[in-house]
């Protein structure tokens, strides 16, 4: 099951940025693979993409890297926007994690403890 991810234009252009920075970052391999699939799946110009809890838990990492990078130079004001989005996507994924994630069912022994 896939989350339907939706993002203000300029959010999606945050995501799009730090998606390319990080494909360009990796070298050949499994992420670099992950990531690359994971810019293909959204559409940048309305802000969509459908993508399941460890898809976003790479957009997520991605957008904090690149801020992460703008701290380390000193342009703190321009790392914000970037850790926003982050934290969006975020919330987004507890609430798919939530609704898809799996459950844990009470059972009657449950409420008898015995010493």
């Amino acid at each position: 099951m896939k989350h339907k991810l939706k993002l203000l234009p300029a959010e999606s252009l945050k995501v799009q940025v730090a998606l390319a920075n990080e494909i360009e970052s990796l070298g050949s391999g499994f992420r670099h693979d992950w990531t690359n699939e994971i810019y293909k799946k959204f559409d940048f110009t309305r802000g969509h993409a459908a993508l399941d809890g460890g898809e976003m838990e790479i957009v997520i990492q991605s957008l904090r890297k690149i801020a992460h990078h703008y701290v380390k130079r000193g342009r703190s004001f321009k790392a914000i926007p970037y850790f926003t989005v982050a934290a969006k996507v975020n919330d987004e994924k507890k609430i798919y994690q939530f609704a898809y994630g799996p459950k844990i069912e009470k059972t009657a022994s449950d409420d008898t403890l015995t010493a």
